[in-house]
């Protein structure tokens, strides 16, 4: 029997909500029937990566759902740690960092590939992220929410999907994701790869179906991004806005007035790319009123430097 094959690109997925419950799993397996499913032909890798304590929790169906799946634990429980340790774990030089509640369409991993090879001053790939299901409050908060790291063509930008991007392994070890400000902190990362003078790339054809958990979870995202928003601020004073976090709580409605822009700017420009029809615009507009309030009480957090303890996320 011949030697096996150098993987290309290893991919890496874990839960980072509701970490070990049931919906957990479910989230994980339609995951995997979405790898299962890819249309990439050259040598790939497939890795779940998991907190050790929760090792006699995993189910023993997932690898009947993708047979190449590897199975790897970690003493790390923060997800990113986690997920820097995919650096580390892979055998490939492109590293895919997948949450595992991220169902990939079948090109996905095709074009995040080719994207990378295509472009190669470029050393991480982000792709499209949308929520699942059709109805006005999934549609709406997928704008709100994910068209921070959008362009309406494959194109640099200054953003990292880190639920749904391709990274050059050599990157992420030297540029581990910043655990100090939360898990809602990409900008910290992305922050830190520009200065060392990679660019960023969105792929708009990498496309995952994110689980979507109703008000709730929008809740608990907000709270840690207004979190992440002040405290990447006060972390490195080179990031836009840094200036604010020096205000102390002053800075507070100052930052969720000029978010609350750049959400409407984002919805007029990306909307249609997340099925949100024209005449539906003003209740979006509308909604990021209090989708941004929402982030008030992790901002406040952030100022006394106090983490977020009550949330699903890990």
């Amino acid at each position: 029997m011949g030697e096996r094959m150098k993987p290309v690109v290893t991919v890496v997925t874990l839960a980072d909500f509701e970490v070990g419950t049931p919906r957990a799993w479910d989230d994980l397996r339609r995951t995997l029937r979405g790898l299962a499913q890819q249309d990439f032909e050259e040598p790939a890798e497939f890795i779940l990566l998991e907190d050790e304590r929760l090792k006699d929790g995993i189910p023993a169906d997932l690898t009947e759902i993708l047979p190449e799946l590897q199975i790897e634990l970690s003493k790390q429980g923060l997800q990113y740690d986690l997920k820097s340790e995919a650096a580390r774990i892979g055998a490939a030089e492109i590293v895919v960092l997948l949450d595992a509640d991220c169902v990939p369409s079948p090109g996905w991993l095709r074009a995040l590939v080719a994207a990378m090879r295509a472009h190669p001053d470029v050393s991480v790939v982000s792709g499209k992220t949308r929520y699942a299901g059709e109805r006005f409050l999934e549609r709406a908060c997928g704008v709100l929410d994910r068209a921070y790291v959008d362009q309406k063509t494959p194109d640099y930008t200054q953003h990292i999907s880190n639920n749904n991007g391709a990274f050059r392994r050599e990157v992420l070890q030297k540029h581990p994701l910043p655990t100090e400000a939360g898990p809602f902190a990409s900008k910290l990362h992305a922050g830190s790869i520009l200065r060392d003078g990679w660019k960023l790339w969105f792929e708009p054809r990498a496309v995952v179906t994110h689980a979507f958990d109703g008000w709730s979870m929008e809740n608990d995202i907000r709270r840690h991004t207004g979190y992440g928003i002040l405290m990447v601020r006060q972390l490195d004073p080179g990031l836009p806005y840094a200036w604010m976090a020096r205000l102390g709580y002053l800075s507070i409605p100052l930052l969720v007035i000029a978010r609350l822009f750049e959400s409407w700017a984002r919805v007029l420009r990306f909307h249609r790319s997340y099925q949100v029809r024209w005449y539906e615009l003003p209740l979006v507009l509308g909604l990021a009123i209090p989708v941004h309030a929402m982030e008030i009480p992790g901002m406040i957090r952030a100022v006394q430097r106090r983490p977020i303890t009550q949330t699903a996320y890990r």
